[in-house]
């Protein structure tokens, strides 16, 4: 095969260049083709999760950083004075269920990587106006906004296709809530929607695989992990290094240097000064331990129902 290519060089070719460079003034007097250059709140709620818990197993602070920059550009591009958000970049369009839920997903796991207190803040704030807006008064599912007067019928996102329903990772969102502010008014909110999904599950399991990762959440007794220590103490590090070194789908984490700051971490100090990592299970707690190894253990597995 020749190196060289088999057409003429325009730079030592006149007559060529001539030719191009009329063609090149004719093309410019066409429209330009458009650039599909839309920020969509749902997509970045996804890749925030992904980038957040990429920084969780990986350690690569290029994800995190990322993670936290989209986080940012939402919060002061894509949202409205009144706290509600835009579906698109550059525009006015209503954010629709999947916005919210998928963005709420992503702030969870930002908060659970670098442990700022805003994300969580903010992910509250979303899950509130989302209750507000797109709640069926009913109970059960959630449905389309109801502040938007221009919908001639409320439609629900009741499957899981090609990305997951928007119902689907709300109720996630909710129980994941539910043990992050100790909040049980978030749990039965969850609970009400599994019950109007029972049906839909148990017709056609194959149509919901994030619904029923949200009811295995549910079902399997959910870890509420609090470590109390400092972001940088080698210990807490440890700590939440052997928490992230295996899959353990089923358990949120918060951190905290100051007790007072989540509610989580209310009555749960550090012991003799040591990063201490906390295991509970709806409240009820094991032993506090400094050790990694044991937090682990602890954490993978169930805590005996008479301590409840």
């Amino acid at each position: 095969i020749p190196l060289s290519s088999p057409y003429p060089d325009p730079a030592k070719d006149r007559l060529l260049a001539s030719a191009h460079a009329k063609l090149l003034r004719a093309r410019a007097r066409r429209e330009k083709p458009r650039i599909d250059d839309k920020v969509i709140a749902s997509w970045n709620g996804l890749a925030i999760a992904a980038l957040a818990r990429g920084w969780q197993v990986l350690g690569d602070s290029r994800y995190l950083s990322a993670a936290q920059k989209a986080a940012g550009f939402i919060r002061d591009s894509m949202t409205r004075p009144d706290g509600r958000l835009t579906r698109t970049w550059r525009s006015d369009h209503r954010a629709m269920l999947d916005d919210y839920a998928f963005l709420i997903h992503g702030l969870i796991e930002l908060y659970q990587s670098d442990f700022d207190p805003q994300w969580l803040s903010w992910a509250e704030e979303l899950q509130k106006i989302q209750d507000r807006d797109f709640a069926d008064a009913r109970g059960g599912f959630f449905l389309d906004d109801t502040s938007d007067t221009t919908l001639f019928t409320r439609l629900r996102d009741d499957d899981d296709v090609a990305l997951p329903g928007g119902n689907s990772m709300a109720v996630l969102n909710l129980l994941r809530l539910a043990d992050l502010l100790s909040d049980p008014r978030y749990r039965a909110t969850a609970d009400s929607a599994l019950a109007a999904a029972a049906v839909l599950m148990r017709g056609s399991a194959f149509a919901y695989p994030a619904l029923l990762i949200a009811l295995d959440y549910r079902l399997d007794r959910s870890k509420e992990i609090a470590i109390a220590g400092r972001k940088e103490d080698p210990g807490t590090r440890a700590l939440l290094a052997a928490l992230r070194g295996r899959f353990l789908p089923n358990q949120v984490v918060a951190l905290a240097d100051d007790t007072a700051t989540s509610p989580l971490m209310r009555n749960k100090p550090m012991l003799n000064g040591r990063a201490t990592a906390y295991v509970c299970e709806q409240g009820s707690c094991r032993l506090p331990t400094t050790e990694p190894a044991q937090a682990l253990a602890e954490a993978g597995t169930l805590i005996p129902l008479d301590l409840k």
